[in-house]
Formats: C-alpha cells, structure tokens, sequence
C-alpha cells in the first residue's frame, strides 16, 4: 500500500510521513549507495551483515543527562529490549525500525531469522552511552532513527568510533569484539580545535611567504600521515546535517579496503591521488 507523503508515519512517530521515515529512506538510498570493491577481490572474502551491508565496526558516543528518562524511552519503543546477561539495551529490526531500507529489507529476510539485532546500547556511569554497530549504513540509519525517538535534551550524539580495517574470519581474531576494536591503544582521537590550533602555531611568523609555506607544509604532511587502526572523532550531526557524517565513513571504508589489498601505510593523499588519477584516465 503507497503512503501519501503527508500521511501520518507508519512507524508511530506521529509525524509525517515525509518528514519522518520518508526523509530517512531518501538518505539511506544515498547512504547505501555500494563502494567500489576492486576487481582482483572477491566479495565472498568479506564479511556481510544478515541485512547485506559491509560488516566494518562503528561505535557512536552519546552523552546523556537523564540515565531514568532514557531508561524509560527505551522501555515505550517496542524496536528496544533489555539483554539481562549482557546488561545492554539491543536495537531489534522489528516495529518501528522495520521501515529502515538496508541492503536486504525487513519484507526480503526469511522469518526464522528474526529478531534481528542491529545496534547494541551500553550506559557508563559517567553520563555516556554508546551504540556498537556492524555496519557503517546502520550508523546512519541509527543517527536519524534515535534522533526522532529520543529528545536531543536527554541523549545528544557526540563522537563517532570507526575501525579502519575490516574484520574478518581467521582464528584468534576479535571479529565482534568491539571492546579490542576501540581500546586505547588502537584508538586515536581527534580533537575538533586540534587540526586549526596546530596549523596556527607551525603557520606563525612575520613573514607572508613564509607563513604560507609553513601552512602547505604542515597540510601536506597531515595528508601524507597514514591512517591510525581506529579513529574516534566528532560528530556536527545537529548543525551540519547527515551528509558529512557519511563522507566521513564511507573515506574510511576505502581505507579499509586498501588495508584488506595489503595497503597497511594508506594516507588521505593516497586516497585522492587514487580517486583523482581513475577519473583522469578514464
């Protein structure tokens, strides 16, 4: 049966339906859109989630102000269920969240396979929440989705926690461990003043010339730095939108996947050079 866009949403959210998952399908049909896999790798060696997307771990930081209000929230969606043995709150592709279009959707996936798990929250007792994801399209989808579920007031999105390899099947591998995943020691962060305060400082003298040279200097050797194993950085998702977010990730996709060619020293300029030089010659 056709929605009309003006239609209340079918969800339960009580908005339109164009202003709600209507808006959400028409970002995720952008968000979903496939990476290039080179032709020298099979699909098969890769890992795909139970909805077809490309498993690649994202992990989304939350700060919240109000640990009983998301409590309660949780409790109202009928998508959310409490995990006693793992103490979390899973995020089920069911009710509300069924309208979300992955790869393979709600309607196309056998019965015997649901519920299906899609996200899992875990609240720490400093006033964060994070949501563990397997893939970088449900990161999207999830940011939308909780974002009409949940007031910005209680739970607003901070950071983002992205690995920059894929995982994949070899024993003794963390393959759904995301605490190895975003450990310390892998885990780079950036600041959002840290680039600018830097390039300030490296930039600084009288001289214009020398000043400028000191700038492209210092750029080049950022975008000649390798990426680290995994990167948490911030997220603008309220004041510049979904877009950014998803560039964001699908870069560090590519990333992923020349590390799986063998690529371990994959640099931001390598990722241009890359682009650029297929589009000249083509």
């Amino acid at each position: 049966m056709k929605i009309g866009r003006n239609e209340p949403c079918p969800c339960g959210s009580g908005k339109k339906y164009k202003k709600c998952c209507l808006l959400e399908k028409q970002l995720s049909q952008t968000a979903n859109q496939p990476v290039d896999i080179p032709k020298n790798l099979e699909q098969e060696t890769f890992i795909y989630t139970v909805t077809g997307e490309m498993y690649h771990p994202v992990r989304l930081h939350y700060k919240i102000t109000d640990e009983n209000a998301i409590q309660t929230r949780f409790k109202k969606l009928r998508c959310m269920e409490f995990d006693w043995e793992n103490g979390r709150w899973v995020w089920l592709y069911i009710k509300e969240a069924k309208y979300i279009d992955f790869s393979i959707p709600y309607s196309q996936l056998p019965k015997h396979l649901h519920p299906i798990v899609i996200g899992s929250f875990f609240t720490k007792s400093d006033g964060e929440m994070y949501l563990d994801i397997r893939s970088i399209e449900r990161a999207f989808a999830a940011i939308l989705f909780f974002d009409r579920h949940i007031d910005r007031s209680i739970a607003k999105l901070t950071d983002a926690s992205v690995l920059n390899r894929l995982p994949f099947d070899k024993p003794g591998s963390p393959r759904f461990n995301f605490d190895e995943f975003f450990c310390n020691d892998k885990l780079e962060e950036i600041s959002p003043d840290e680039f600018m305060n830097e390039l300030e400082e490296f930039s600084k003298s009288d001289d214009i010339n020398e000043k400028r040279e000191r700038a492209f200097g210092y750029i080049k050797e950022k975008m000649s730095k390798k990426f680290p194993e995994a990167e948490k950085f911030p997220v603008n998702f309220y004041d510049d939108g979904i877009e950014q977010f998803i560039m964001a990730l699908k870069l560090r996709q590519t990333v992923a996947i020349e590390r799986w060619q063998g690529n371990e020293n994959v640099s931001f300029e390598n990722i241009l050079n890359k682009v650029f030089g297929e589009k000249n010659s083509s």
